[in-house]
C-alpha cells in the first residue's frame, strides 16, 4: 500500500497534473560518480549504526516488523524484498516528489527542510534513537538527492540501514 500511495499515485500526479517526467523528480541514475561515492562511504557507517542500534531493547521490541518471519529464512527474505518497495515509495515521495517539487518553487534549502519535517514526523512513536536519526537523515538524504539529481542513492542508504537493522536484530534475538 505504501508503494502504491507514495510511488504510483505521485507518478500519476506528476504526469497528469504537472505534465512532468518522473526523471525530473529524481527517478533516474543522476550523478553516479558522486552517488556511488556517497554510498561507498555512508553504507558501512549506516551498517555500523544498525549494529549498534540492534542492541537497543527499544529497537529489538520494534524490529523486525514481521516478527513471525524470524524463524523462517525464506519467508524473512521474502518480506525484506517487499520492504525494498516500501523504501522506494518512501524515498520517491519525500526525496523525489516533495523535494524536487518544492525546490522549483522555494529553493533547495527550504525544500530540504520542508521534506524533512513530515518525513521525521512519521517516525514519531518509533524508538527515540530512530526519531533522532530521522531528523538528522532527512536533510542529509535530501542534500544527496539534490546533489545527484536522483533518489537512487538515498534509497540505497535508507534500505541499507532499514534492512540491516532487521537482519541484525534477528541475528541477536535468534
Amino acid at each position: 500500500m505504501a508503494f502504491l500511495l507514495m510511488f504510483c499515485v505521485p507518478v500519476l500526479v506528476e504526469k497528469i497534473v504537472f505534465s512532468r517526467s518522473p526523471c525530473e523528480f529524481g527517478l533516474q541514475l543522476g550523478d553516479t560518480r558522486i552517488g556511488l561515492r556517497v554510498v561507498a562511504i555512508a553504507a558501512p557507517i549506516l551498517l555500523y549504526a544498525a549494529w549498534v542500534g540492534s542492541s537497543d531493547a527499544a529497537m529489538q521490541a520494534e524490529y523486525p516488523s514481521a516478527r513471525s518471519t524470524m524463524q523462517c529464512a525464506s519467508l524473512f527474505l521474502t518480506v525484506e524484498v517487499f520492504y525494498l518497495a516500501y523504501y522506494l515509495g518512501w524515498e520517491f515521495f519525500f526525496r523525489g516528489f516533495m523535494l524536487f517539487g518544492l525546490e522549483t518553487e522555494y529553493g533547495a534549502v527550504a525544500a530540504i527542510l520542508l521534506q524533512t519535517i513530515p518525513s521525521s514526523i512519521l517516525h514519531l512513536g518509533k524508538p527515540p534513537s530512530e526519531c533522532l536519526a530521522a531528523i538528522l537523515a532527512g536533510p542529509i538524504l535530501g542534500y544527496v538527492a539534490l546533489r545527484t539529481r536522483s533518489i537512487l542513492y538515498p534509497f540505497i542508504l535508507h534500505a541499507t540501514v532499514g534492512l540491516g537493522l532487521d537482519v541484525l536484530v534477528t541475528m541477536r534475538l535468534t
